[in-house]
Order: structure tokens, then C-alpha cells, then sequence
């Protein structure tokens, strides 16, 4: 049976079999008179290969095929293959080579995104010597925006340090200011080291601000009006840093309390006192009682009417008081006045020193210095040698006065095998005190209210005396020994002074 070979067949020649399987142009492919369905056809003038669909008598094209776009990104679509993308590239010549944008053909960092609808600026992810993520802003040399009355907002990964910056500017201001160097528009700064946060931290659970904690971004000291912690709602009330090792503890706006090394200042008004002058320094208001109040804590007890009170009143007089019982006012000292107030007019001094001071006033004396001592001191002495007139207690008395001292003397002495000698004597003796401090007695001489003893008061042989010490100095003196060695003995005195600090004006 013969074979029935068409078109074109030929051999030995170093071309395909059937030559109609390549083409020049379309119309070198239309030409061809006998195709059979699936015949393909590749055509050298668009390079695309063609099959014949014998059914419907047409070409199709088996390469994937788009009309496309110069520098869009193509994009397949299931009815027409590929086509044109919302991604651009740009083909130029550095720096803008291989820029991308997302529905944009003009992006001006790496990586451009603008909103589909418009309701948004573009966001833009920017490659130089920094990583930057940003929101309507963009460098060209110069920070720039896309809206200028639109805020901007950034991320930057630093490379020179490896910190993360955050940045923000309000709206119809100038653009970021993307510098490597601290500038306004940092938020916060993350390094390898710490954290920073420039601008005031808001600590909020569900964004409300009814009493949130808040601190305030400084970088120097803080004052009283604007403490660094405080509260959103009440930010003239917290704790500030007024200089180095000091704290100050502030109430709407006003110092009420400073704490140093030295102690802690609590002021009852705002002060300008900065330093506490003792451990605990408490300074009230000017012309008001200041005083601690120290309660019980139960039904009474609890307030100002009926506690126990210490502390200074509107004039800087110290005193205690006690409000129970109808009691106010168990002790007063007053300064500059002429008495001190007692309750039920009792004070005993218990001393260990020389006795009271009382300094020389300036005021007229005719209404100052007025006082009443009460007192006891003791001398205990173990074998000693002969002393005369011992020294038992002294006290000091101001210039330009009258002192009337009422003193009972007890003393008792031990000598060898179990010889015990005892003498109590109650005097009254008057002096006068000049304006340079020399004490003189009155011309009668002390007054021997009382004298009691053992049988014997070998070793205590002369009366107790009161007599000068010095300016200004009265001494209470006992004589014993009587020229005897090695005798131990106690003397101990109480007395009652009186100064009257009219005598001589």
C-alpha cells in the first residue's frame, strides 16, 4: 500500500520532517493547507507557539499570554492569563534603581505602599545607611512628607550603634527629623545598654484617665509644680528631684516634705526651706500651732481633740499637750515671756550637769526672766582626802536679779570600822545678782530653817551653805573631812530657786 506523503515532505535535509511546525509570521502559519487538530506551530516572529483547534477551526496560543504593562509586575488572571499588577518597578539607573512601589509608579524610598482608597499615606521602607519604617515620610536628601498636614510616624534600626529609635511629629509641622542625633521627635530609644523613653509615660490598664500613674521625661532637676511621678489627673501632686540628694515630696503644686541625708523636712505650707535641720524637722505654718499628734486608734484617741500632742504653738513656744480629760496643756516653755507654764504647777529639773542656763535677755526685765528651779543633784566620794567645803551642784542665774534658794541638805559619811555620821540641814539664803553677773548674799546671811544629825558630826563638822561659784554661778556646798584622810561619803541636795529679775530697775 502506498503512502500519500503532502506538502513539503523531504529527506536527507536537516529540517524537521514536516517544515509546518515552524513558521515565519501568522500568515506563513494561515497558510499552511492541511492541519490536523493539535497540530502546533512555533512562529519565529513573536516566538510564540500556536496549536490548531480543528473544531472551532482556529489558533490558540499554549504559551501563557497578557497584554502587561512596561515595568508592572505581571499578574495571572484565570480568563486572561497575565496581566498588569498594582506593583511597580523602576528600571532607571541608581539611586532609584530597582525601587518598588505598590500602587505607585513614582516610589521615592526601596519600598513605596500607597492606599488603594486614598484614606492613608504612603508607608515606606527606606535602605540607606539606616533600616527606616515610616509613614508619610520620605528622603531625598532633605526629611520630607507626602502630606505635610498629616502626622508622620517612624521605626529606625540604627546600624552605627544597633539602637531602635521611634519617632512621631503632630500634624502641619515640619517634617521627621530622621537625624541620628536626639532630636524632638523621638519617642522612645531602645540601645544595647537601656531604655528610653523621651516623652511623659502614661501607666493606663483600659485607657481612661481617672487616677492613671504618671511620669514626666526630663532631663534635669524638677520642681515642686511639675514632679516627675504623679498622677494623670492631678499632676501638681507627687515626688520630684530638686537637686542632687534631695527629694521633694509635693501636694497641688506646694513643697510639702524634703528628704536629704540629713532627715526629713514636713512643712505644713509651701516652704522655702530646702534642708532639715534635724532627723526629723517638722515646720509649720507662720502663726499657726505645729505640733505631732500621736493617737490611739480606737473610738477616741484619734484626732486632734483627744490625743496626745507635741510641739510647738503659734507664737514658738514648745509645749506638750494632752486633750483627755479636759487636760489641754501639760507643759508650756515659753521664750521671751515671764513664766512657765506647768500643769498643777509642778516641774522637777532631775540634772547631771551643772544645773539650768538661763541666757541674759535683751528685753525689759521687768517682764522677762522671772523663774522658779526645782532641782536635786547628788557627790558620792570612796576614800578620798580631806575636802573642806565639797561642791554638790551649781546653777546659773541671769544678770540684774533676786534669787531666794530654799535647800535641804542630806548627807552621810563612813569612816573606818563601821563609824556612820549623818547631818541634814534646810536653809534659805538670798543674793543679788548685778548687770555683770557678780552674785553678793543679802546682809542677814542664810537662814538655818533646820538641822538634825547623829551624835557625832565629827566629819561633818560646818553648816551647808549656798554661796557664789563664779559670775553668774550659784554653788551648793557641804563641809566635811575635818582634816581627816580615807573617808567615804554621799551628800545630796534639793532645792527651790526663785528669781525675780526686777531688782535694781
Amino acid at each position: 500500500m502506498s503512502i500519500n506523503i503532502q506538502d513539503t515532505f523531504q529527506v536527507n535535509i536537516g529540517r524537521p520532517i514536516d517544515t509546518r511546525i515552524v513558521a515565519t509570521t501568522s500568515a506563513v502559519r494561515e497558510a499552511i493547507t492541511y492541519k490536523y487538530d493539535g497540530l502546533s506551530v512555533f512562529q519565529l516572529s513573536d516566538r510564540k507557539t500556536y496549536v490548531w483547534n480543528q473544531s472551532t477551526s482556529t489558533w490558540s496560543s499554549s504559551d501563557i499570554t497578557g497584554a502587561g504593562q512596561d515595568k508592572y509586575f505581571a499578574r495571572f488572571d484565570g480568563a486572561y492569563g497575565l496581566t498588569t499588577s498594582s506593583m511597580y518597578m523602576v528600571v532607571g539607573s541608581s539611586p532609584t534603581k530597582g525601587r518598588i512601589g505598590i500602587n505607585s509608579n513614582d516610589p521615592k524610598e526601596i519600598v513605596q505602599i500607597n492606599p488603594d482608597t486614598g484614606v492613608a499615606d504612603p508607608f515606606v521602607i527606606s535602605q540607606a545607611t539606616n533600616t527606616i519604617l515610616a509613614t508619610n515620610w520620605y528622603n531625598d536628601g532633605t526629611d520630607k512628607t507626602f502630606t505635610s498636614a498629616q502626622p508622620s510616624m517612624a521605626i529606625k534600626f540604627t546600624r552605627a550603634d544597633g539602637s531602635i529609635n521611634f519617632l512621631s511629629r503632630a500634624s502641619s509641622t515640619s517634617a521627621l527629623n530622621s537625624s541620628d542625633s536626639f532630636n524632638s521627635n523621638i519617642v522612645a530609644r531602645f540601645t544595647l545598654s537601656q531604655i528610653n523613653l523621651l516623652k511623659d509615660l502614661n501607666l493606663n490598664n483600659n485607657n481612661t484617665n481617672t487616677s492613671a500613674a504618671y511620669i514626666r521625661a526630663t532631663a534635669s532637676n524638677s520642681t515642686k509644680a511639675l514632679p516627675d511621678y504623679t498622677w494623670t489627673n492631678d499632676k501638681d501632686t507627687g515626688i520630684y528631684h530638686p537637686s542632687s540628694g534631695r527629694m521633694g515630696f509635693a501636694i497641688d503644686g506646694s513643697q510639702k516634705a524634703v528628704l536629704t541625708a540629713n532627715g526629713l523636712l514636713i512643712s505644713g505650707s509651701d516652704t522655702t526651706l530646702t534642708t532639715p535641720q534635724a532627723r526629723l524637722h517638722i515646720n509649720g505654718d507662720t502663726g499657726n500651732d505645729t505640733f505631732i499628734l500621736i493617737s490611739n486608734g480606737t473610738t477616741t484617741g484619734v484626732g486632734a481633740a483627744d490625743s496626745f500632742l507635741i510641739g510647738v504653738n503659734n507664737v514658738g513656744w514648745p509645749q506638750l499637750q494632752s486633750r483627755y480629760n479636759n487636760t489641754p496643756i501639760l507643759i508650756r516653755f515659753t521664750n521671751g515671756s515671764n513664766f512657765y507654764h506647768i500643769a498643777r504647777n509642778f516641774f522637777t529639773i532631775f540634772s547631771s550637769n551643772d544645773g539650768e542656763n538661763f541666757a541674759d535677755t535683751s528685753a525689759s526685765p521687768a517682764t522677762v526672766g522671772d523663774r522658779v528651779i526645782f532641782g536635786t543633784k547628788r557627790t558620792t566620794w570612796y576614800g578620798v582626802s580631806s575636802v573642806s567645803n565639797r561642791t554638790i551642784a551649781t546653777i546659773n542665774v541671769p544678770n540684774s536679779c533676786m534669787v531666794t534658794v530654799e535647800s535641804v541638805f542630806n548627807t552621810s559619811i563612813l569612816y573606818g570600822a563601821g563609824i556612820k555620821q549623818f547631818r541634814m540641814q534646810k536653809i534659805v539664803s538670798c543674793f543679788t545678782v548685778n548687770s555683770g553677773g557678780v552674785i553678793q548674799v543679802l546682809p542677814n546671811g542664810p537662814d538655818i530653817l533646820a538641822d538634825n544629825g547623829s551624835s557625832s558630826t565629827t566629819f561633818i563638822s560646818g553648816n551647808a551653805q549656798v554661796v557664789s561659784g563664779g559670775a553668774n554661778t550659784l554653788s551648793f556646798q557641804v563641809n566635811t573631812g575635818n582634816g581627816v584622810t580615807g573617808f567615804s561619803g554621799r551628800s545630796v541636795v534639793s532645792f527651790t530657786a526663785t528669781i525675780n529679775n526686777y531688782q535694781g530697775h
